[in-house]
């Protein structure tokens, strides 16, 4: 199960004045968090915390991390979901990687990820138009355990207003999301890794990587969006353990969400080749458009 943790009432959906969460309003939503996954060990169900807005980026990192530390044996039922699409993405999975190191090596088991583009670039970029990035300069924020740099990766004031905090385009995302891969892929002693995308392209960036490595792909998961391309997850389904997942709230909400996957899907080189064929679902397979 993928939770937000705006769903619980302590990441506003639309902030208005900060993205720092104060202290006693962290302290309580890692109390409750805590109890939900202490609760779902019990029932043998797995809990992973969905990456929302830049602005609630690090807050949401730190309290997985500390979630495990108190209890490691969370580590079993509590991943997280891991973005690839801001300028910080790539950093980000270095920090991740030397803490999962250290999470194993002292505690013995693994870390949790699933690895997805992301989804939230207009919102973000709204967010830095209103400035609202700025609250992250607080002393009391900090980064991976010490301060942010001022500029971000391209050079520019991170904290200027309208100095968004997404990768340039989509093309420099996929090659951060191909570099995410490959460092992860190269510390699967201390990370298991999961795919979230419907991107061909990056499938078979995936796939190859899986090969290159000697892994079994029965043993690793891709996971897809329910009710798209389904010719490309029955294909998935001969090769790699695979999942399909789908959205779950309002109903507004949920359109709005299948838009913009179905609009980035439609923008990179690897979609614009699946516009290409259509769908049968009473006769499995690719068919090509009359």
């Amino acid at each position: 199960m993928s939770m937000k943790l705006s769903a619980l009432g302590f990441f506003p959906e639309d902030p208005e004045v900060s993205g720092t969460l104060p202290e006693p309003c962290y302290d309580q939503l890692k109390e409750k968090m805590a109890t939900l996954v202490d609760e779902a060990i019990e029932k043998g169900v797995f809990i992973r915390i969905d990456m929302e807005y830049f602005i609630h980026k690090d807050a949401t990192l730190r309290l997985f991390k500390e979630l495990l530390e108190e209890k490691p044996k969370r580590a079993e039922h509590l991943g997280m979901v891991f973005q690839a699409y801001l300028k910080d993405s790539l950093q980000d999975a270095r920090e991740m990687v030397k803490w999962a190191n250290t999470f194993k090596t002292q505690h013995g088991f693994r870390v949790s990820l699933r690895v997805v583009k992301g989804a939230n670039i207009a919102k973000d970029a709204e967010h830095a138009r209103q400035g609202l990035h700025a609250s992250l300069t607080d002393p009391a924020t900090t980064w991976h355990g010490h301060p942010r740099d001022a500029m971000d990766a391209t050079g520019a004031d991170r904290w200027a207003p309208g100095i968004t905090p997404v990768a340039k385009d989509l093309e420099t995302t996929q090659e951060q999301f191909i570099e995410i891969i490959k460092l992860f892929e190269q510390n699967t002693n201390c990370l298991d890794v999961a795919y979230g995308t419907m991107n061909p392209d990056t499938i078979a960036h995936i796939m190859q990587t899986w090969l290159s490595n000697g892994e079994d792909l029965e043993e690793r998961q891709i996971q897809t969006l329910f009710g798209m391309y389904n010719s490309l997850s029955l294909a998935l389904k001969t090769f790699v353990s695979h999942r399909r997942y789908v959205p779950y709230g309002l109903l507004g909400k949920i359109i709005g969400y299948m838009r913009r996957r179905f609009i980035e899907l439609q923008r990179s080189q690897g979609g614009k080749q699946m516009m290409k064929v259509r769908h049968n679902d009473t006769e499995p397979g690719v068919h090509p458009l009359n």
